[in-house]
């Protein structure tokens, strides 16, 4: 009988940790999963630093730089338990401009006024739009 891998037909939209020296189990986990490309959110969200990571939190201008990933269910529940979902982080569909809908890990409102996110805005960098951030 042979064994075949799940169709990975679930996009998730990953800012900041892919890369980054910081994040080195996130890159364990999207290793396996099949890189799409890079795209932009719509300008609605806000990007801060928590405990020296990017954070994302709805309700900002800022678009985001972001890398999709195409990932079986499995992975998927591997990234909302790296993710804290849905406690830390809340998991939300996306419309990525040329690219169509992909999820996206927001951090959950009121565990980042808890947690004092508001407090550290990461500093935008120059970009050919002041309302993008490249994370």
């Amino acid at each position: 009988m042979q064994h075949t891998q799940p169709e990975r037909d679930i996009y998730i939209a990953v800012y900041g940790q892919v890369g980054e020296e910081h994040s080195l189990e996130t890159n364990q986990l999207l290793a396996s999963c099949d890189y799409i490309g890079r795209y932009q959110t719509p300008a609605q969200f806000a990007l801060y630093q928590y405990k020296q990571k990017p954070v994302v939190i709805r309700g900002g201008n800022q678009a985001l730089d972001v890398k999709i990933y195409a990932v079986n269910l499995a992975e998927l529940k591997q990234m909302d338990s790296y993710f804290r979902y849905p406690t830390v982080h809340d998991r939300i569909r996306c419309d990525i401009s040329g690219f169509g809908s992909a999820w996206l890990y927001v951090m959950c409102e009121g565990y980042a006024a808890l947690a004092g996110v508001y407090e550290s805005p990461l500093k935008q960098e120059k970009s050919r739009q002041e309302s993008t951030v490249s994370a």
